[in-house]
């Protein structure tokens, strides 16, 4: 949880304006990140039209060793990428699964783009384990997300 925050701490820290006469004033080391960061979205985000695609592709493809076949309906819980460091591009989603018409299981996801071709699943907490225990998911979404999910749950 510290770790969240302090990356958050930061993030907000580069993020925030400090006008003056019309300049931001970020720091050399804050735009080099900024670079960076924006580099490695860049490279792994999929475009416009292909990233819908490449979602709904890859999560089904996540979810098929336990169903087989299913289609997933989904929908983001933060607006575009974040990038922390070097790691790749996350995005947070609630996927509801679908074996042909059957709600089969739904929960919140963490996914990472790719080399702009996929994205994988680096976590899954089904909506049950969320009702048992919402704690958990502090531990691997951010907090504004996590209150978007336990909105979800209520």
């Amino acid at each position: 949880m510290r770790l969240y925050k302090l990356i958050f701490v930061t993030l907000l820290n580069i993020g925030c304006l400090n006008l003056c006469k019309g300049q931001s004033t970020y720091t050399p080391e804050q735009k080099a990140l900024m670079e960076i960061q924006k580099s490695h979205i860049d490279a792994n985000v999929p475009n416009k039209a292909q990233f819908e695609t490449f979602v709904k592709r890859d999560i089904a493809k996540y979810f098929y060793k336990p169903y087989g076949v299913v289609n997933v309906k989904w929908e983001l819980l933060r607006e575009g990428p974040t990038q922390s460091g070097v790691a790749y591009p996350k995005y947070y989603i609630w996927a509801k699964v679908y074996k042909n018409t059957k709600l089969v299981n739904e929960g919140a996801v963490r996914i990472e783009a790719i080399e702009k071709t996929h994205f994988d699943v680096t976590d899954f907490i089904a909506i049950n384990e969320i009702k048992n225990n919402s704690k958990d998911i502090y531990s691997i979404f951010p907090g504004l997300v996590c209150e978007k999910i336990k909105g979800k749950i209520q």
